[in-house]
């Protein structure tokens, strides 16, 4: 029997107030912060790792949605797909990859806004 884990990575205090059983509104605003806000705007971003998705006919080849935060909550403002076939990332996608089957939006540099952390299996 295999276990299948997607990780999915957002600010801490989401994550912590998801965890103690709280719900936080969609018309919550998150306060600013540096982890988990990928587009510099103040808000928590939300990244889903896709491993078994489809890019450029590549079966499994995988991608990563980046859904964005603002003062309406997760999912209220669009979102983004990041693949090896988005300029900037390294490789080119190839069936069975699996990229994005593990993800983190994490503040590395000290400039504000999140980096995004992709894991693939092996």
């Amino acid at each position: 029997m295999r276990t299948r884990i997607r990780t999915y990575a957002t600010a801490a205090t989401i994550v912590a107030a998801a965890t103690a059983g709280l719900t936080i509104p969609a018309s919550a605003s998150v306060p600013a912060q540096t982890d988990g806000d990928f587009n510099g705007d103040g808000y928590a971003d939300l990244a889903v790792g896709v491993p078994d998705g489809t890019v450029g006919g590549k079966a499994k080849a995988g991608y990563v949605n980046i859904v964005w935060g603002g003062p309406k909550g997760i999912g209220a403002h669009g979102s983004i797909r990041i693949s090896q076939s988005t300029p900037e990332v390294p490789g080119t996608p190839e069936a069975g990859d699996r990229f994005g089957a593990s993800v983190a939006l994490v503040e590395l540099n000290g400039d504000g806004s999140a980096e995004l952390l992709v894991g693939t299996p092996g």
